[in-house]
């Protein structure tokens, strides 16, 4: 665990009025130590970080650097009312929205719990250093397979063929997926997170592909849509606005702003096309170490988009029944702007 966040966290445990942090979830733990450890914990105070694991994960554990690591031989909350004793933690902050009622009751029957998930959140949303390497990373093999996989469009293929060869070629660049990978042919396109099935590819359809990689834990995720063939002049009209709303968000979003303002860089575009009313989820998502992260580029989300985090930039068209655009980024965001870490192109022609 790096300096740095363990310093955020004791700021963050001085804000919310507790002792120690205690983290349950996977995601949040692996953002802390560098290591997947599932049903045990970490726990953090304002000098020290200590990683409790079962013999699955003590070997590995035992390596990591800036955490102490103590064995879970079976009885994780009593081992955990131990380590409260000794270090005199009376209240422990939680990320509640992670919290299990079993979970919840047993940590309540030791200590006093805090609820600390909108800080923990803020704490996440930085990312630098290691954290950042490994993001660029993750989405330079995604770049890497999107280039790779342009080829195997011909007709008669199938959106699962496609998937399938996504996942293998991610899989011998070192890394896994980020979440399940979207292929889309014709109508299909229309449905934001459509399902990828047997459909074969013919010829002068619309096509779609929302995927990611995942490295050292962290994630990417990008989207590209064309068409395979010649395209319709709404279809063309479309995928140019989506063009656009995305180049406006990308030229204005800058930290600070609020969530709402980044979403209304590109919904403003699209409201003013044709295609107005048809941009039907927000405008991004922050990506870590789980694919959906706090904060967000969103109507609802009037908070200040913070320096330091990385978002996705995805504004879409959808016409049910009839075709969908989505061209979606990542990006890290800056005081004066955003370094964009896809290097993909937009536009394809097969």
């Amino acid at each position: 665990m790096t300096e740095k966040k363990l310093l955020a966290v004791a700021a963050l445990l001085k804000k919310v009025g507790a002792d120690a942090l205690v983290v349950f979830d996977e995601p949040t733990i692996r953002f802390f130590c560098g290591m997947d450890v599932s049903d045990n914990a970490m726990v953090i105070t304002d000098g020290e970080a200590v990683l409790i694991a079962d013999n699955r994960y003590i070997g590995d554990a035992e390596k990591l650097k800036g955490v102490r690591t103590v064995l879970n031989d079976g009885g994780l909350f009593p081992l955990l009312e131990r380590l409260f004793s000794e270090a005199g933690v009376k209240t422990v902050a939680v990320n509640e929205s992670k919290l299990t009622f079993s979970q919840y009751e047993k940590l309540s029957a030791v200590c006093e719990i805090k609820k600390a998930a909108s800080e923990l959140f803020a704490v996440r949303a930085f990312k630098e250093g290691a954290d950042l390497e490994a993001i660029k990373k993750a989405q330079s093999i995604t770049d890497a397979a999107y280039k790779h996989i342009l080829p195997y469009f011909k007709e008669g293929v199938t959106e699962n063929e496609i998937v399938s060869e996504m996942i293998y070629f991610m899989r011998k660049q070192g890394a896994a997926e980020a979440f399940d990978t979207i292929v889309l042919f014709g109508p299909k396109t229309a449905v934001p997170h459509g399902v990828p099935g047997d459909v074969k590819l013919q010829k002068d359809v619309p096509v779609l592909l929302d995927f990611g990689a995942k490295y050292a834990g962290f994630c990417s995720d990008m989207s590209r849509s064309f068409y395979f063939g010649r395209p319709t002049e709404e279809y063309a009209a479309a995928w140019k606005t989506v063009f656009e709303a995305q180049a406006a968000a990308l030229a204005g979003i800058k930290a600070g702003m609020t969530g709402r303002d980044c979403d209304a860089l590109a919904r403003g575009v699209i409201e003013k096309s044709r295609f107005a009313g048809t941009f039907t989820h927000s405008l991004g998502h922050g990506v870590g170490v789980e694919i959906h992260e706090w904060p967000n580029f969103a109507p609802r989300f009037e908070g200040p988009i913070p320096e330091g985090s990385v978002l996705s930039v995805e504004p879409g068209v959808y016409l049910a029944g009839r075709f969908g655009v989505r061209i979606e980024d990542i990006v890290h965001v800056e005081k004066n702007g955003v370094q964009n870490l896809t290097h993909s192109e937009k536009f394809s022609v097969l």
